[in-house]
């Protein structure tokens, strides 16, 4: 059985491959999931904004913005953001999505395995960062990781989400049951998901 110092988190044999696959794939998610969707706009972003706790004026750095959805909404926070992603067509999108933000949201073609363009954004700089949904599309997240200890104020804060395996798989068998008819009249409702081969690659 794989152990946690067996596994290799970096792969930078394929940091090209990453980028040219989002940018294939940059403008069909952009239409799919551009404006947002429920697992977005009810598990994702209320947790993210509530970790972040974003206060008007704060600089805030979006690793692997894609079009910047996430970053607008910093902005309508009070913050400003510098929004970075690999893929120039996402970058082009957010570019154009966010024509009204120009003053407060600047967005930037880098690539998160890059240590030498994070640290020219600016040590020290930033009051938080994000990675949205994001990490588990990367081809090296070691990098990125480091150099927020640098990009962060000693205060600073980092948010991550990542798409959880037991909902990534191929193994996986959503179910639902409905149960018995209550006092209420109600039927319960019982959802789970099972997996197997979870503690392997």
């Amino acid at each position: 059985m794989p152990t946690p110092e067996n596994y290799q988190y970096d792969f930078p044999d394929l940091i090209s491959d990453a980028v040219d696959i989002w940018d294939q794939n940059a403008e069909w998610w952009d239409d799919k999931v551009g404006d947002g969707n429920d697992f977005l706009r009810l598990l994702i972003e209320p947790s993210t904004h509530e970790l972040l706790d974003i206060q008007p004026g704060e600089r805030v750095l979006d690793i692997a913005c894609g079009a910047g959805r996430l970053a607008r909404q910093l902005v309508d926070q009070g913050a400003r953001v510098t929004a970075i992603d690999h893929s120039k067509k996402f970058i082009n999108r957010a570019r154009k999505r966010s024509a009204d933000y120009s003053d407060e949201l600047e967005f930037k073609v880098i690539n998160a395995a890059d240590m030498d363009a994070l640290l020219a954004l600016g040590e020290q700089s930033f009051d938080a960062a994000v990675i949205s949904m994001a990490i588990m599309d990367m081809a090296v997240i070691s990098t990125p990781i480091a150099a927020l200890a640098r990009l962060l104020k000693p205060d600073g804060r980092a948010v991550f989400s990542i798409t959880h395996p037991a909902f990534n798989s191929s193994d996986i068998k959503p179910h639902g049951e409905r149960g018995e008819i209550g006092i209420d009249g109600r039927a319960s409702h019982e959802h789970r998901v099972s997996i197997s081969r979870y503690t392997t690659s």
